[in-house]
């Protein structure tokens, strides 16, 4: 009975290779898990940030465009817009920014209100043009577009 109690009294410090090994295992796969995580949005915020480029880029032509109107006229500034693909230097060599200029019917209604949705292009001047403006990055995989309305008024 002496050794019974003598071996129930017994501790043993540490621990076994086996429990070391499962131990490292579990936090590994607990590891991986999370630096997946860190992967995926680290990559949606380098796309957020390519994207948010490219609105700027975009709306800073149309805002100089729509400068430009206001400092000259319609006529001189719509036959001036250069359209095209336009390469924004070497900080921004990924982007790419199309200019378009298109002109827009609208057919006046006999009670003189328009109900145009200004769709309907038209071959020449009508007083109206739709100029659009399309950035686009990741080798043309990715693109903001902004349009807007430039009227002979």
């Amino acid at each position: 009975m002496k050794t019974c109690i003598a071996f129930l009294k017994k501790k043993d410090y540490g621990f076994t290779l086996i429990e070391g090994v499962l131990a490292v295992l579990i936090i590994g796969v607990g590891l991986i898990g999370v630096l997946s995580i860190f992967g995926g949005a680290t990559s949606r915020s380098l796309n957020a940030d390519q994207v948010s480029v490219a609105q700027n880029l975009a709306e800073e032509k149309i805002e100089t465009i729509i400068a430009n109107k206001a400092n000259a006229n319609y006529t001189t500034v719509v036959n001036n817009i250069n359209t095209g693909n336009y390469n924004d230097g070497p900080i921004f060599t990924i982007y790419t920014r199309t200019v378009t200029r298109s002109f827009i019917n609208v057919p006046a209604s006999p009670d003189g209100n328009s109900t145009d949705d200004f769709s309907s292009v038209s071959g020449s001047d009508t007083g109206y043009a739709l100029v659009t403006v399309t950035v686009s990055f990741n080798n043309g995989n990715n693109s903001v577009m902004l349009k807007t309305l430039l009227s002979n008024w």
